[in-house]
């Protein structure tokens, strides 16, 4: 090229030896620096294709048809338009060799440059201003050859040619800084991730798509048993410890960078050497991600050993009780389905649940801690009475359940008496004695049936017969439980019924002052008249009412009733006294009860001090931060309260003075006996002096003879309720006596 161009040759021949003499150095330079640098490479094939297109006067045109849908293929993400732009570009490519008389020479230049581009820019970013470069650079070289071509000067030539190696050389500068900014850009997104990826609670390995280790957090350093960052380990295949375990963790490298996506992952369980010899089994996790503009492999690893124990710390987190080390509710079925148990088979046996007397009490007078002492204490002498193969469980709050495997009802009726008679004495604890009692609920084994709901449901029916008669007792599930289970469930159904239907209504019975005898008060109490089963007593469906849920509604459709009628009668000028309503332990308990009474005073236009509301002993005694609180609302409204069916609970002098009371109803159990038993004459005395001391007024309930009134008389009593006087009455009988407005004798109007 230096000698001019020879006449006999064509003009394309000799531009093409002259340009490949003078690319020879470069790419000869290039070689020995190495083909291995994806930049490199892309700059050599782009030299390639520029002087494949320098050849023809076309070249511009040619550009225009290759490089645009080359830059538009790279973009693409779908292989069918992929395939459509591919075979168009060859297809231009043969139209214009055929069109300009090109040798073959330049197909396959064109067509081997066109492969390489592809080949090597594949899940790779060129930049926007990159591609501008090379973009203008093939066409100032075209225009310049074009002019070449119209004017033969060796010179000119020699320029041209100088000017394309020194554009190439200059755009391989630039592809090297810009792989360089790229990896610089890579491991500074990666250094930016660093604290994210150091509190992660798993090992964490940060790779190229080449498998070169980028980042490694604390957790896998220390997995390997290192304290840096593992700097001298460069691929995660080096930790593998023979070549088995290396091969496989290389294919699923490399099905993950075959196809680099977000979507590519891959697991596998291999050993790894750590730094110390030891050789461990992790559980490593594949996926990719995208780092600033760069692909990466994230591997999760995880030591297989630690995960099992891992794992066995949440199983007995989730199937151990906390506080008695004993199985939870989630241990029964599989207590139950195992096979040695014997259930499967018709072993008999039987299910006990355990129940703790007065426990919530327990918590609110001694505390929780002191609780909590109690039901460990229970469990470990439950333990030593049973026998050893017994499984014991904590089903709930103070609720244990025993598997009796292998008993007949014989074998279960002892077993039952054991535990009765071993908590007859005291328990100690932090040197103070408890006496603590049990009520068991019992359902055998398989004639109660053998699933594990069947079972507790039964079992539960029983130990609420148990609880019923006053606890320290055990239950089976048999006939009269299971009668009395069927009419439970029959009378819920009917009573939301009675409620749609206004079967409830109240009567009303007096309370008589023993000084003036005249009345004092009524008692608004609750009857149902069901047309499927007539007349039921209070005792039996108020229990059912609290059971279900019903007795809050219930409750206030009383006292709505009873404010109601009570107004009534103030507008006919008659003078009642006052209203006493019971309130259910539920209805205690709502927060907003007090706001409730309140609101009710005032749209029936009721006065304070002529609503009392009746407490019985146990409700008080359930919640005793509650019941204070709300009773101390209500006192200070100007409310009545007093304590109904005393006697019959567990309450104490101290819980008794810190109540606002006005009133104590002596139980009608203490009262039915006066006259003929001196042991309840002893206890209504000193229920009377207690009462008095502490500043409350006595109403004696159930009185029904005037041997009983005697009593109550020479004992101070001031009021009384029973059939002596009146049995309770619907609303006209009621309105008759108050109209009559005269003191009652004895018998005077029992039997109206």
């Amino acid at each position: 090229m230096f000698a001019g161009r020879s006449q006999g040759a064509s003009p394309q021949i000799s531009m093409m030896v002259s340009s490949i003499l003078l690319a020879w150095p470069a790419l000869t330079w290039l070689a020995i620096t190495g083909l291995t640098d994806p930049s490199i490479e892309l700059g050599v094939t782009l030299y390639g294709a520029l002087q494949a297109l320098m050849v023809s006067v076309a070249a511009v045109a040619t550009m225009r048809v290759v490089v645009a849908p080359c830059l538009w293929f790279r973009r693409c993400r779908h292989p069918q338009r992929r395939q459509m732009v591919l075979g168009i570009l060859f297809a231009s490519i043969l139209a214009l060799s055929a069109a300009a008389d090109l040798s073959g020479w330049l197909l396959l230049a064109m067509a081997a440059a066109v492969f390489a581009f592809f080949y090597l820019t594949r899940g790779r970013r060129t930049e926007r201003d990159l591609v501008l470069f090379g973009l203008v650079l093939l066409i100032a070289c075209g225009l310049f050859f074009v002019v070449a071509e119209r004017v033969a000067d060796p010179y000119l030539q020699l320029g041209g040619d100088s000017l394309a190696l020194a554009g190439l050389l200059f755009l391989l500068r630039l592809l090297g800084r810009e792989d360089a900014a790229t990896g610089s850009s890579f491991v500074s997104k990666v250094e930016g991730l660093k604290h994210l990826i150091d509190v992660v609670p798993v090992g964490v390995v940060v790779m190229e798509t080449d498998s070169r280790i980028r980042y490694t957090n604390r957790q896998f350093a220390s997995m390997m048993g290192s304290t840096d960052r593992l700097e001298a380990v460069e691929r995660l295949s080096d930790l593998a410890p023979d070549v088995v375990s290396r091969e496989v963790l290389l294919n699923v490298l490399a099905n993950l960078t075959e196809s680099v996506d977000l979507e590519s992952t891959g697991t596998t369980a291999i050993s790894l050497r750590r730094l110390d010899g030891v050789d461990v089994t992790a559980e490593i996790a594949f996926g990719c991600a995208r780092v600033g503009d760069r692909a990466a492999v994230i591997a999760i690893v995880r030591d297989t050993l630690e995960l099992s124990q891992q794992d066995y710390l949440l199983h007995m987190m989730a199937t151990t009780d906390d506080l008695t080390g004993l199985p939870n509710r989630m241990q029964l079925s599989l207590i139950l389905d195992d096979p040695s148990s014997g259930v499967a088979r018709g072993v008999p046996g039987a299910l006990v649940l355990i129940d703790l007397d007065r426990f919530r009490q327990v918590n609110e007078t001694l505390g929780h801690e002191f609780g909590d002492l109690l039901l460990v204490t229970v469990c470990a002498r439950l333990i030593e009475i049973l026998p050893a193969d017994t499984p014991l469980v904590r089903f709930s709050g103070d609720v244990l359940v025993a598997v009796l495997l292998g008993a007949d009802r014989g074998a279960v009726v002892a077993s039952a008496d054991r535990i009765l008679r071993a908590f007859a004495e005291p328990i100690l604890i932090n040197e103070w004695e408890h006496s603590q009692s049990l009520s068991l609920g019992i359902a055998l084994i398989p004639s109660d049936g053998q699933d594990v709901s069947q079972l507790v449901r039964k079992a539960d029916l029983a130990l609420g017969w148990a609880k019923s008669s006053g606890g320290n007792a055990y239950a089976f599930y048999d006939g009269p439980v299971a009668e009395r289970a069927q009419r439970r469930h029959r009378l819920q159904n009917l009573l939301r019924q009675a409620l749609a239907e206004r079967e409830l209504h109240l009567h009303y019975q007096p309370r008589v002052d023993l000084l003036t005898r005249r009345i004092s008060g009524w008692e608004a109490l609750l009857r149902w008249d069901s047309p499927q089963e007539g007349a039921v007593s209070p005792g039996e469906f108020i229990p059912v009412a609290e059971k279900c849920g019903l007795i809050l509604e219930i409750g206030d459709w009383v006292l709505q009733e009873a404010m109601s009628q009570y107004a009534r009668w103030i507008g006919m000028g008659l003078n009642p006294g006052t209203m006493a309503v019971n309130v259910s332990p539920r209805q205690l308990r709502r927060p907003d009860f007090a706001r409730r009474i309140a609101a009710l005073m005032e749209r029936y236009g009721v006065a304070a001090d002529q609503l009392e509301l009746e407490i019985t002993e146990t409700a008080l005694m359930e919640d005793v931060p509650v019941a204070t609180r709300v009773l101390n609302e209500l006192s200070g409204m100007g409310v009545s309260l007093s304590v109904d069916d005393f006697g019959t609970g567990y309450s104490s002098l101290g819980y008794l003075r810190s109540f606002p009371l006005d009133r104590l109803k002596i139980d009608r159990t203490f009262v039915t006996q006066l006259g003929s038993d001196r042991h309840h004459e002893a206890i209504a005395q000193a229920i009377i002096v207690l009462a008095h001391s502490l500043g409350l007024t006595v109403v004696a309930e159930g009185v029904e003879t005037e041997l009983q009134l005697r009593y109550l008389v020479l004992n101070d009593c001031e009021e009384v309720q029973g059939f002596l006087f009146s049995r309770p009455l619907p609303v006209a009988e009621c309105e008759r006596i108050l109209r009559d407005d005269r003191p009652l004798g004895v018998r005077g109007i029992a039997g109206i």
